[in-house]
């Protein structure tokens, strides 16, 4: 009787802290955090179009990778954000809903992931309260981020793989195979990370395997990964971002190896020398140690040392800081975990940062290391509550196994409690002026004015260079994905293209340039212009001022404009 109170207490607790991971990830939707990136804005129209005629916005039936912005991504979260629009609409919580959903459901999934495997229900619980508020993931959740639903898929995974194996249940591999699957074409870090992890959990269970023979099963999910990642050069346009981002192919590695070797040569050192040292191997084997390390930085970990800018949180990291000692203790002989443990959460920790260090852009990755903060978490839990065993076990007065205890729980949870504040601190109101700006702020209020004012005109033009301004007037006007589908490809732009074009849409000219000429100043037309613009003597002598849209700092951020009748 008693354990099944114990257990019921157990279930409302975990369930307490679902709630609160959802409110944490959904309260103050979508305005926190301000603004709306060009990736959500595509991945919200591509989602639109799908419920709309079953094609992606440029006209492809059902793809498994969306073109997208020319990046060609997988397209599971997609589908999870078409699910949602007919619930709530095409609007911005469309898409950022399935990323709190499953940041929420992250919790219950790690508890009962760690307490099967390590059979300890304080880690488990500790580790889903660590979870709730893990900083790493209410960002990622808030942000509608496709690695939190690869995470959480790859973990419902190796969950059933274990239950699978260790408690013969071979129908369990089934859900292990679809969440596999699904987990790679959520976000491509998983196509490197994921077989690693599972080859982790595999040497963990080996003793399981050999004795219960499920050689079949484990060349099914071989298979499947060798599936997963042939796709990638299957696909035309994958493959181009692939090269164009991986360390293997890189042109700057090779462009490095060449200014070396022409230095190298001007100050008359041998040839051989230069082409043993000076080259792309090298350069590769370098870049991947450097960026393999950063991954360990305490400015990554703790910090905002990171990339995306649009993720990072200034003054905080992905974990709380008051979690350093204690991970340190979850490796040591205090911790609650056996060696064996403890080996496959290093493993886990070694082989984590690996997707994310064959790439050559925006390192360190916070998207891209998504398996990393999740074993750390762990050892976080083990090491507390491995400390306050050994407190109580030390054979000293009874006020010292009664209070001194108490005192470390109280102080602990005192100091996470501030830690936690100021990160919330910092997420609500210091993004809002010191990260904004990469989050393509502004578009939905620009389209709000022009769709007053549009009337009054014959033509309206948008120029901006890096953004893709014509997928928020897109999702602003619920522009029917039908008559989108139909602009010939060659008209249409992402951010890929070598020239872009101009992208005409009902009344509207996007320009991929950052300003016009004065020359090109039309009558009868209004302009969007980034703030910058007026800068330029020349081109204000001929505009005038009609609206201005500011950013959450009341700067200037863009002008609608119009030609000066002066």
């Amino acid at each position: 009787m008693r354990d099944i109170v114990k257990q019921s207490q157990q279930v409302f607790l975990l369930f307490l802290l679902t709630i609160l991971a959802f409110f944490l990830r959904f309260l103050g939707q979508p305005t926190i955090p301000y603004g709306f990136h060009r990736d959500e804005a595509g991945i919200l129209y591509s989602a639109y179009s799908i419920v709309e005629t079953g094609r992606d916005e440029w006209g492809r039936f059902m793809p498994l990778h969306f073109k997208a912005l020319g990046d060609y991504p997988p397209g599971i979260y997609n589908y999870l954000v078409a699910l949602t629009i007919p619930i709530v609409g095409l609007v911005p919580l469309a898409e950022r809903l399935p990323a709190i959903i499953f940041g929420s459901l992250l919790v219950p999934l790690s508890f009962l992931f760690i307490n099967s495997i390590f059979k300890n229900k304080k880690i488990a619980l500790l580790s889903a309260f660590l979870i709730t508020i893990s900083p790493w993931d209410i960002v990622q959740s808030r942000a509608g981020s496709e690695a939190l639903v690869a995470l959480v898929f790859s973990i419902l995974g190796m969950w059933c793989f274990y239950l699978a194996i260790k408690h013969s249940r071979p129908k369990l591999i089934i859900i292990t195979l679809i969440s596999y699957f699904l987990a790679l074409y959520s976000y491509n870090a998983a196509r490197v990370g994921l077989p690693l992890l599972h080859g982790m959990l595999v040497w963990y269970l080996w003793p399981d395997l050999k004795q219960k023979q499920f050689r079949r099963q484990l060349m099914l999910i071989i298979t499947l990964f060798i599936f997963s990642i042939a796709s990638v050069f299957a696909t035309p346009g994958r493959q181009m971002s692939f090269q164009n981002t991986s360390i293997f192919t890189h042109p700057n590695l090779s462009s490095v190896s060449e200014i070396a070797f022409i230095r190298e040569s001007s100050l008359r050192v041998p040839a051989v020398v230069s082409r043993v040292f000076s080259n792309k191997p090298v350069n590769i084997i370098y870049e991947f140690i450097d960026n393999y390390f950063s991954y360990f930085s305490f400015g990554f970990l703790f910090n905002d040392a990171g990339f995306h800018k649009r993720y990072l949180v200034p003054r905080s990291g992905p974990l709380l800081v008051i979690l350093l000692p204690f991970i340190i203790l979850g490796l040591s002989k205090y911790s609650e975990l056996k060696r064996r443990e403890k080996l496959l959460l290093i493993g886990w920790i070694l082989l984590a940062p690996i997707a994310a260090a064959v790439t050559e852009e925006a390192t360190p990755n916070v998207k891209r290391s998504m398996y990393l903060f999740f074993p750390l978490l762990i050892l976080a839990a083990a090491g507390f509550i491995g400390t306050i065993k050994l407190l109580k076990s030390q054979p000293q007065s009874i006020y010292y196994k009664k209070y001194l205890p108490n005192i470390v729980i109280c102080t602990t949870l005192l100091v996470l409690g501030w830690n936690f504040a100021f990160f919330t601190k910092q997420y609500v109101i210091h993004t809002k002026y010191e990260t904004v700006h990469h989050r393509s702020y502004g578009y939905f209020e620009v389209f709000a004015k022009t769709e007053a004012l549009e009337d009054q005109y014959e033509r309206v033009y948008v120029y901006e260079n890096v953004d893709t301004p014509h997928l928020y007037y897109l999702i602003t006007q619920q522009f029917p994905p039908q008559q989108y589908q139909q602009i010939p490809t060659e008209q249409k732009r992402d951010l890929f293209m070598t020239e872009k074009p101009n992208v005409n849409i009902d009344q509207y000219t996007f320009v991929p340039h950052t300003c016009p000429l004065p020359e090109e100043i039309r009558e009868k037309a209004l302009y969007v212009l980034p703030a910058g613009c007026f800068n330029n003597k020349k081109l204000t002598a001929v505009i005038s001022e009609v609206e201005l849209v500011n950013s959450t700092d009341d700067m200037p951020l863009f002008y609608l404009a119009h030609r000066s009748t002066k």
